[in-house]
């Protein structure tokens, strides 16, 4: 086991990014992750890991790999996204009064709400990762071709070395 991941084993339950908050909570410093010279390699995180990182780091600082921010997009949006066009496509042609599929719509939009930021959140640090201000996410208003643009952006690869954001992110 190498040095960062043996850091993130004993320091998973904080939030390495907010280490005032983890203090008040826990009464206890969070240390700094440990330097780790990046290898060329890409760094490819689970789907398990992407999932933790989503809903515990709420943080606009840092940086995400793409593989993180893809794990999302692909077992979260796109599926609600999905059972919501079903909804309303459902609700629209059936004959019935159509309750069950305003439910789905429903529960689709309380989802969309919580992870509203969470969702922002990773796509800023997903930006931070290719050397990009949070600023670009206002390229998305910007009509027909923002959202290519945007897509483009994220599907970049990953800065090798630290920038301006922070280290290269080292979880394995």
């Amino acid at each position: 086991m190498n040095e960062a991941e043996r850091y993130l084993r004993e320091h998973s339950q904080t939030h390495t990014d907010w280490p005032h908050a983890s203090t008040a909570i826990s009464g206890r410093k969070v240390p700094e992750p440990p330097d780790v010279e990046p290898t060329g390699q890409q760094v490819v995180v689970s789907c398990g890991t992407a999932w933790k990182q989503f809903w515990t780091r709420w943080s606009f600082k840092g940086r995400s790999s793409r593989s993180e921010y893809w794990w999302m997009f692909f077992t979260l949006h796109f599926p609600v996204n999905f059972l919501n066009g079903f909804a309303e496509g459902a609700a629209e042609y059936s004959g019935s009064s159509g309750v069950v599929w305003a439910g789905l719509a429903l529960l689709c939009l309380i989802i969309g709400v919580v992870a509203l930021v969470p969702s922002v959140s990773i796509a800023v640090r997903r930006l931070h990762d290719s050397n990009r201000s949070a600023w670009w996410l206002l390229i998305n208003f910007v009509p027909f071709v923002g959202f290519l643009i945007f897509l483009v952006m994220l599907l970049l690869p990953s800065e090798p070395k630290p920038n301006r954001f922070g280290p290269v992110p080292n979880v394995r």
